[in-house]
């Protein structure tokens, strides 16, 4: 089985190095040979995109790499890879502040209006976008780049 790390500089001008990967157009992609007694089952190449952030590409490519050797490792494959579903699991879930806040009051069965008279008027300055872009907007703003 072929295993290699495509290296190429990334538009910060740096290094990266991610295994089974390809780096194309600003994105990362899963790019690996079939083994051959996988073939008729997967076909001869797996290919998909995994992200634009190199930190969560490794993480996906690691995630994955190491899924498909457990299924390859067998010398029988009788069905194919779903590998959108596959790749759909290892991604973390993310929520809008709306959504969190909604699950946050189904959760502790609790009224929702103090909630939304709280949350509201941060939703509509900050907008209602997801969580993890708040927090890294917060850090940029609190330290720089």
């Amino acid at each position: 089985m072929l295993m290699h790390t495509i290296s190429h500089t990334n538009t910060n001008g740096r290094r990266s190095h991610v295994r089974h990967t390809i780096f194309r157009s600003g994105s990362y992609y899963y790019n690996r040979r079939v083994p051959e007694h996988a073939i008729e089952a997967c076909g001869a190449f797996i290919r998909d995109r995994l992200s634009s952030d190199a930190t969560e590409a490794k993480q996906l490519s690691e995630w994955l790499t190491a899924r498909l050797n457990a299924i390859w490792k067998h010398d029988q494959i009788e069905h194919g890879i779903d590998l959108y579903t596959r790749l759909k699991t290892a991604r973390p879930r993310t929520f809008t502040l709306g959504q969190l806040s909604g699950e946050y009051v189904s959760m502790r069965s609790i009224d929702a209006a103090p909630l939304r008279q709280a949350i509201m008027p941060l939703i509509a300055v900050a907008g209602d976008k997801d969580i993890r872009d708040m927090m890294l907007d917060a850090v940029e703003r609190r330290f720089g780049d």
